[in-house]
């Protein structure tokens, strides 16, 4: 195995379960200055196999900026579903962690846009209500970026098992910003530019459905197919699950992996000539046909399977 295939992949994408996508896109392009980079439909016994739901039906935008592969995902469902007063109460995906220069300069940037904005010392929501919680840092020239995402967990034994020793994400010897669960026992791993925190929390409920609106899943990504398949087959040998083979042409690939508690993960392997198709950078003509090729393809497949007895 090369160097380059046992290297640890990178958080590529933060995937959002939002009740309005446009409205929570002008909420990240005022507070990050990112700019939307395609949609595309998600439908189909696959792509329902592959949220683990009875079916899927709906769309996904991007929006990203210069930083090199990484996303922002909304997902528009058209059934969506909201369990109100269990927001806090459910482990799983629970803040963003958001550099920026000024906080009082992000917040009037927001204001300007139309966006309501509940400030709480440094932690304020989007349209969608997640939480994300602003630091004053080094933004690398962005208006602003994301550098880190908090997962509550109940067994934070079964989390590093997941994150650490099948998906190979290194423990971070810098802690994160000090936080309300800063008494809590936590970890951080290194995933690329971006870290992961674990807070542990007893007496947290279930993973939220991915179709609640609020943080879904992230993507972590590697760009060669061996470097994918050697993943896959480590976070197997490790005990964990898929909620099918891989899916993907040969030049890409991808599949939703879940801890033993539910931690949806998914991984992705994406050549770098291919951004612009999947929406981690702007897409020019070839991108957008190729696109419009391959979403014909997928409603091909889905009237074939309804065609089928």
């Amino acid at each position: 195995m090369s160097r380059l295939d046992s290297a640890p992949p990178r958080l590529c994408q933060v995937a959002i379960c939002a009740a309005d996508a446009i409205r929570s896109m002008q909420f990240y392009a005022a507070l990050l200055g990112l700019s939307a980079t395609g949609s595309f439909q998600v439908r189909g016994p696959m792509a329902a196999r592959l949220f683990e739901m009875p079916a899927v039906q709906g769309v996904n935008y991007w929006m990203a900026d210069a930083q090199a592969f990484f996303q922002l995902e909304f997902f528009a469902f058209s059934e969506s579903c909201r369990l109100p007063g269990t927001q806090c109460s459910r482990s799983g995906y629970e803040r963003l962690f958001v550099a920026v220069s000024d906080i009082d300069a992000a917040v009037a940037r927001l204001h300007a846009a139309g966006m309501t904005v509940d400030l709480a010392g440094t932690v304020l929501r989007d349209p969608d209500g997640v939480a994300l919680q602003l630091v004053e840092a080094e933004t690398r020239g962005a208006v602003g970026r994301i550098i880190g995402i908090r997962l509550v967990v109940e067994d934070m034994e079964d989390a590093v098992d997941y994150f650490h020793r099948a998906l190979g994400l290194p423990l971070s010897v810098s802690q994160p910003p000090a936080t309300i669960f800063a008494d809590a026992p936590r970890c951080a791993l290194n995933a690329g530019e971006h870290w992961i925190e674990l807070v542990h929390r007893q007496g947290v409920g279930p993973v939220r459905p991915l179709n609640e609106p609020g943080l879904m899943n992230i993507a972590l990504g590697v760009r060669r197919p061996s470097h994918f398949k050697a993943l896959y087959q480590r976070v197997l040998h490790a005990g964990f699950n898929s909620s099918t083979p891989p899916v993907g042409g040969g030049l890409s690939h991808v599949v939703y992996l879940r801890s033993r508690s539910g931690l949806s993960v998914e991984l992705l392997q994406l050549p770098a000539w291919m951004d612009a198709v999947w929406g981690f950078r702007t897409p020019g003509r070839l991108a957008r046909l190729a696109r419009l090729l391959i979403g014909g393809l997928v409603g091909l497949s889905v009237r074939m399977a309804r065609a089928s007895p």
